[in-house]
C-alpha cells in the first residue's frame, strides 16, 4: 500500500490547499513499515579443493582462488598457504574480509582501530635499524590514562603480521609520547616480497587497539637515527641559554668513509644552562633540608621544581588518591585515603603553543618521568601519583548598555570578553602572578569589575555559571562558584562563550531574581 498512499497523499493536499473537502478522498491512513534489525551475509563453497584443505597437490590443483583486498595489496587466503608460513598452527580461520588486529601481552586477538605503516628499503633480515620518531610534543589527550603497552609493534613476513619480542625493540618514545629513536632488530624470517604491501620493502607497523589520543601526532620518521651529546670545551657562560638551531651539525670532526652525509632536522633539546650563585646557594640549602628524600610536603614540591624546569609549580595533595581507570573516562579520587599522595603540576607557560592557553596540561610523558624521579624518593609504603589539575570553567552572561559616545557594540563585546578572560585567568597573561588552587569567585566581583569599563553605562541580568568538566552539565545561575575539589583550578571559560547582549533602550526592565545594575 506504500504506492497507493503517495497517491492518495497527494490528492489530499492537493485538496487542503484548494480549501475543498472532499469525503471521496479523505486524509489517507499511512501504511505500517517494518524496521530493520540486523542483516546478515554469508556464503558456502562446496568444492573438493576449497579453501580449508592443505594438500599440496590439491592447492596447486585448485581452480578457485579466493583474495583479500587490502588498503595497499592484496592476498590469496587458502589454509596450504597458511600452513607454510605456520608449520606448528594446527587450526586453520580464513575470515570472508582482511582482519586488522594483533596480539596482546597476554595472547589475545584484538583488533586495531588505528594502524600505522613504515616501508625500509636496502634493508635486509637479521639488520638493525634506528628510527627517529619526531612527534608534537603535548599533542596527546593528556586527560587520558595511557594503557600499559599500548603501542603494539610488528614486521610483515610472508603477508602476515608478526609481533616483535621484546629484546628485538628499544624504544625511547616511550610509546610514542615523546620524540626519541626506536631500535629494531630484524628477525630471520622477515620478508621483503609481498603482495599486501608493496614488495621490495621492510614493513614495520605500529598499532593500537584503544584510546589513539594518547598518542602524540606524528611530524616525520628518520632513518639511521642517533643522538648526540654536548660536551663543553671551554664554551661561553651563556653558551646552552638557547636551544642549537637545526642544521647546524652537518658532518663528522673525523670523517668516515661509509657514512656519506649528516643532517640535523631538529633543535638540541634537553641539558640545562650554568647556575648563578643564587641558584646554588638555594639548591644546596633545598638540599640540605630534604636530603633528596620526599617526606613532607614541601619537600615533594621542592624536589619536584628543581629536578624538572619545565614545570612552573608543583602542588602536593597528601593523603588523596588519584587513580585513572584505563577502560573508561572515570577518575577514582578521594582526598581523605592515608598512605596516598597526589602532585599536581602546572607546565611552565614559557615557548608553550596550547590549543587552550587556558588550561595549560603538563604532558603524559613529563608527568611518567615526575613519578619514576619520585618513586625513588618516597617510602616504600606511599601510593604516588602524579596528574594533572582538574580546571572548571566559570561564564557569564549579561546584558550591557554602552556608555555615552560608544557605539560599535560588536567591537566593545569582544574588547569585553577579553578582559573577562584576563580577570578570571590572570596568570595566563602575567608570568609574574601565580596559578592559584581552588578559591572562590563572587558574582558581584566581576560586576564591578565590568562596570568599572569606561565603555559599560550599566549591566543587567547578569548571570555566572559553574562548569566542573566536559562530562558534567553546566550548572543554574550562581552568586558564587566555588572550586570543587583540591586539585581544581577557576579558570575562564573562552572569550567567546561569554554572552553579552545590547541593550538598545534607556528603561530595562528586571526579569526573575535578576537585578539592573547601574553606575552611580
Amino acid at each position: 500500500g506504500h504506492k497507493e498512499y503517495a497517491d492518495a497523499l497527494s490528492i489530499f493536499l492537493i485538496n487542503k490547499a484548494n480549501k475543498k473537502e472532499d469525503a471521496v478522498n479523505p486524509k489517507p491512513k499511512e501504511p505500517y513499515s517494518p524496521m530493520l534489525q540486523s542483516v546478515y551475509l554469508s556464503y558456502s563453497a562446496y568444492k573438493a579443493n576449497a579453501v580449508n584443505t592443505i594438500d599440496k597437490s590439491t592447492f596447486d590443483a585448485r581452480s578457485i582462488q579466493f583474495f583479500h583486498l587490502y588498503p595497499f595489496g592484496e592476498a590469496e587466503q587458502h589454509a596450504y598457504i597458511i600452513k607454510k608460513n605456520n608449520p606448528a598452527q594446527t587450526t586453520f580461520s580464513i575470515k570472508l574480509f582482511p582482519q586488522f588486529n594483533h596480539v596482546n601481552t597476554v595472547d589475545e586477538t584484538v583488533k586495531s582501530i588505528g594502524e600505522f605503516y613504515i616501508g625500509l628499503e636496502k634493508l635486509q633480515a637479521q639488520q638493525s635499524v634506528n628510527i627517529l620518531f619526531q612527534v608534537l610534543e603535548g599533542s596527546a589527550d593528556p586527560l587520558i590514562s595511557k594503557p600499559d603497552d599500548h603501542v603494539n609493534w610488528s614486521y610483515l613476513s610472508n603477508n602476515e603480521w608478526k609481533d616483535f619480542s621484546n629484546q628485538d625493540i628499544s624504544d625511547a618514545t616511550e610509546q610514542l609520547i615523546q620524540s626519541g629513536i626506536i631500535t629494531f632488530k630484524l628477525p630471520a624470517n622477515v620478508s621483503t616480497e609481498n603482495t599486501i604491501l608493496p614488495s621490495g620493502y621492510v614493513w614495520l607497523r605500529a598499532c593500537v587497539k584503544e584510546y589513539a589520543q594518547a598518542v602524540c601526532s606524528l611530524i616525520n620518521a628518520h632513518a639511521q637515527a642517533a643522538v648526540v651529546t654536548f660536551s663543553p670545551n671551554n664554551n661561553a657562560d651563556d653558551f646552552l641559554d638557547s636551544a642549537l638551531p637545526a642544521g647546524t651539525v652537518s658532518k663528522l670532526k673525523t670523517p668516515v668513509s661509509s657514512v656519506k652525509k649528516i643532517e640535523q632536522p631538529y633543535s638540541s633539546f634537553g641539558g640545562r644552562v650554568k647556575e648563578t650563585n643564587e641558584q646554588y646557594y638555594v639548591r644546596v640549602s633545598e638540599r640540605l633540608r630534604h636530603k633528596a628524600r620526599a617526606i613532607t610536603i614541601w619537600d615533594y614540591e621542592h624536589l619536584v621544581l628543581e629536578a624538572f624546569p619545565q614545570i612552573h609549580k608543583a602542588k602536593c595533595l597528601n593523603h588523596t588518591k588519584y587513580a585513572a581507570s584505563k577502560t573508561s573516562n572515570y577518575i577514582d579520587y578521594n582526598e581523605v585515603k592515608p598512605g596516598y599522595v597526589t602532585i599536581i603540576t602546572i607546565p611552565s607557560l614559557v615557548n608553550r603553543n596550547d590549543v587552550n592557553p587556558l588550561k595549560p596540561y603538563t604532558n603524559q610523558s613529563l608527568l611518567k618521568q615526575i613519578k619514576e624521579y619520585l618513586q625513588q624518593r618516597i617510602s616504600c609504603h606511599v601510593q604516588l601519583e602524579v596528574a594533572n589539575p582538574k580546571f572548571e570553567e566559570v561564564r557569564l552572561s549579561f546584558s550591557m548598555k554602552l556608555a555615552e559616545g560608544f557605539t560599535d557594540f560588536t567591537y566593545y563585546r569582544e574588547k569585553l570578553q577579553n578582559e573577562i578572560v584576563s580577570y578570571l585567568t590572570p596568570w595566563a597573561y602575567n608570568d609574574q602572578l601565580e596559578v592559584q588552587f581552588g578559591g572562590k569567585m563572587h558574582k558581584s566581583s566581576l560586576i564591578n569589575f565590568i562596570e568599572e569599563r569606561p565603555y559599560v553605562d550599566y549591566i543587567t541580568l547578569v548571570q555566572m555559571f559553574h562548569k566542573i568538566s566536559d562530562a558534567v552539565a553546566e550548572s543554574g545561575n550562581l552568586e558564587e562558584v566555588e572550586a570543587s575539589t583540591a586539585r581544581s583550578i577557576l579558570v575562564s571559560a573562552q572569550a567567546k562563550k561569554h554572552s553579552i547582549t545590547e541593550i538598545t533602550e534607556d528603561n530595562t526592565v528586571t526579569a526573575g531574581n535578576c537585578v539592573t545594575h547601574t553606575k552611580a
